[in-house]
């Protein structure tokens, strides 16, 4: 798909005005980035609800699924890019596969509220980039303390974790040198390379529903409690991500997912 953006890499900002104010138009300057396995039961979903968005440009990329999530994404109308395991490593393809001047890049067992698509052009236009604010899909007070907590992170260091579907410029992205080919930690990596080049990921008022199966599987506080360890680990300690990941991922899931 051309871009439509004229000089937008090289000044880092949009013109909102050279797009029109057709929402349609609008989402189809959006390419999105859907790294996966063995996540056919959300994939059709997911597709199918950017396309009511109005954007075509969608890019799933496998990491060797067991299941049909290939089959699925091109039933769909996605483009698939295939490549080994590695969360890095397949948003790094993905985008490589993409041609807009925005990247959005999306777990596949994520819901809306509403449509974010004019929201996250207009962060993209005034700080060129961003994420979304987390919401989790179960009810509880331990759940809503959580998403305070994920707030706090975003308010006070700019550190979006993937599952609040980071949107970016491509201009963005490549100065921060593009996503680490590492398993996990990719999104922090990221998002800590953005602020560095002065583009923090600053949260739109937008939300972004993902699926609490973790949190429920692990334990609420348990769950939580082992992410902020990583993140200490990760970013103040500077462990590797590799070692990282063999420590914290379960053998049980298989999506390579911190949420």
């Amino acid at each position: 798909m051309a871009s439509s953006f004229g000089n937008a890499q090289q000044t880092g900002r949009l013109n909102f005005m050279s797009i029109g104010a057709r929402s349609d138009t609008i989402a189809n300057q959006i390419s999105v980035v859907v790294p996966v396995f063995n996540e056919a039961e959300n994939l059709r979903r997911i597709i199918e609800t950017l396309q009511a968005f109005g954007i075509s440009a969608i890019v799933v990329v496998d990491g060797g699924s067991q299941d049909n999530s290939v089959d699925v994404a091109r039933n769909s109308g996605a483009l698939v890019v295939q490549t080994s395991l590695s969360r890095g490593r397949q948003v790094g393809a993905g985008v490589v596969a993409t041609q807009s001047d925005i990247i959005w890049v999306l777990h596949a067992d994520s819901h809306f509220v509403a449509n974010p698509v004019a929201e996250i052009l207009a962060a993209c236009q005034k700080n060129g980039a961003g994420a979304l604010a987390l919401k989790i899909d179960a009810v509880g007070l331990s759940y809503r303390l959580i998403e305070l907590g994920v707030w706090l992170r975003n308010r006070l260091w700019h550190l979006p974790y993937g599952d609040q579907g980071c949107f970016f410029l491509r201009s963005v992205y490549d100065a921060a040198g593009g996503y680490p080919d590492i398993p996990i930690m990719e999104d922090v990596s990221f998002a800590l390379a953005a602020k560095r080049q002065g583009t923090p990921l600053r949260t739109i008022k937008s939300q972004i529903v993902t699926d609490a199966r973790r949190w429920q599987r692990d334990g609420v506080w348990r769950r939580t409690m082992r992410n902020l360890w990583l993140l200490f680990r990760y970013v103040v300690l500077r462990h590797d991500a590799k070692l990282l990941a063999l420590a914290y991922q379960p053998e049980s899931d298989n999506s390579l997912k911190c949420d």
